[in-house]
């Protein structure tokens, strides 16, 4: 029988991810799909601490500043409506006052320190090398927040300037946690408003990049979220309407293919009781007796195995 698909295995990891593992998640929205997966199957994980980031030098920005304990630039500071944001930061970390958005990063500056180190995976997931740099700040930002193009420059971030930027950030990450695995992705989702050239050769820096690294750090690792959706699930049918961002099915698969390289088989079958525990629990309409003895009984079996995460 003629195979229809170029379906793509992922090498196994040499390290594994447990319920007992500790993990941080960072960077675009595929970051916090994933996130959220984990976190639905009662994994111990912070999922983007500093708010949805899509360029890479957002994301160590960040990580700088949690490592060395920098605070917020006043001068980022801008209104939107009523609330204060910054242009290094995503629109959901926000206050009521410049000097309440200052200790709220600083809030969060520690809770991710401290995630990070005591953790044992940070995921970070890139999702484009074209950014924003403003003018007077003369950084990337993370969002514009509505502000004028015109202190803005529109730039295609180097692939070296990309590698150096990580290679500064992981060796203190390291020194801060010589346990501490890595694991990057590029996000499958396209930038469309690039347009379709500008897109692949944002791809294209930033898988260049990502496997620099990974040849550098014996510490850092690869996991092919963007060919298993480009080259192995290559259908409009994975897709959600936009055609642009996977479907659930798409996330599915991936999930599927994620645990397969990372987790163990009793950690997958654990997944399975918890996904079935869930489903029960959203059940629509009144549980019947036997649906309460069946969550019970899951709830035990899974408490028994891991104590800590029901």
């Amino acid at each position: 029988m003629s195979n229809f698909r170029t379906e793509i295995f992922p090498e196994k990891s040499d390290f594994s991810i447990d319920h007992g593992s500790k993990l941080v998640s960072m960077g675009s929205c595929f970051a916090s799909t994933v996130g959220h997966k984990l976190q639905t199957h009662r994994f111990n994980i912070e999922v983007n601490p500093m708010g949805i980031s899509f360029h890479p030098l957002v994301i160590s920005q960040h990580l700088n500043n949690t490592i060395n304990g920098l605070e917020l630039n006043e001068d980022s500071i801008v209104t939107k409506g009523e609330h204060y944001v910054s242009f290094s930061h995503h629109s959901s970390i926000f206050a009521e006052t410049s000097a309440d958005l200052v200790q709220v990063v600083k809030g969060q500056h520690l809770k991710t320190f401290d995630a990070l180190q005591d953790s044992n995976i940070l995921l970070i997931t890139w999702g484009t090398a074209w950014g924003y740099r403003h003018h007077d700040l003369d950084q990337v930002v993370a969002n514009c927040h509505k502000a004028p193009q015109t202190v803005f420059s529109k730039e295609l971030s180097d692939i070296q300037e990309l590698v150096w930027s990580y290679k500064v950030v992981f060796k203190r990450l390291f020194e801060l946690n010589q346990n501490l695995k890595i694991v990057l992705t590029v996000s499958p989702v396209r930038h469309w408003k690039d347009g379709a050239i500008e897109n692949s050769r944002s791809k294209a820096h930033l898988l260049a990049a990502v496997h620099e690294l990974v040849d550098f750090f014996d510490q850092v690792n690869y996991f092919p979220a963007y060919e298993l959706m480009m080259d192995d699930l290559r259908d409009y049918r994975f897709y959600k309407e936009d055609m642009l961002h996977p479907s659930s099915e798409g996330v599915k698969y991936v999930w599927q293919k994620f645990s397969e390289c990372f987790m163990t088989g009793g950690t997958i079958d654990l997944n399975s009781k918890i996904d079935q525990l869930n489903r029960s629990k959203n059940h629509q309409g009144p549980k019947d007796e036997a649906l309460k003895q069946f969550i019970a009984k899951l709830e035990h079996e899974i408490a028994q195995a891991v104590p800590h995460i029901l």
